[in-house]
């Protein structure tokens, strides 16, 4: 196995193995490629230093930390639903990476956290 094919969020693979829960949380620390990787350091850097200076440090880990687990159970709750309930089997053979679903999170609580009315950019 490749290392993205062994952290990935696999549904089946936790359905078959539940030892391998473990995928909820190493999925998000694993990239397609390059550029998958660089547009999530490029956005992480202009929400999270914001988010950083204005919650702390580890009030900060502590948010990423919740958001990664939320969004690994949501991930693994929508596979089981779609293979279960509505017969739809492919989000529960697909193998999922990255830590986009946080990136995007991160930069709602941003822009909640900005002053009302002032002009936001994620573009810098």
């Amino acid at each position: 196995k490749s290392a993205p094919r062994f952290f990935c969020m696999f549904p089946k693979a936790i359905w078959i193995h539940p030892v391998e829960v473990y995928r909820l949380w190493t999925s998000a620390f694993v990239h397609g490629g390059l550029l998958h990787i660089g547009f999530n350091m490029l956005n992480f850097v202009r929400s999270g230093n914001n988010l950083e200076h204005s919650l702390g440090t580890l009030r900060f880990l502590n948010l990423i930390v919740c958001f990664v687990t939320v969004l690994g159970f949501l991930y693994l709750g929508l596979a089981f639903a779609g293979r279960f309930w509505f017969r739809y089997a492919e989000w529960f053979k697909q193998c999922a990476v990255g830590f986009s679903g946080v990136i995007f999170a991160l930069i709602t609580v941003d822009s909640l956290n900005a002053p009302a009315g002032s002009a936001h950019s994620i573009f810098g």
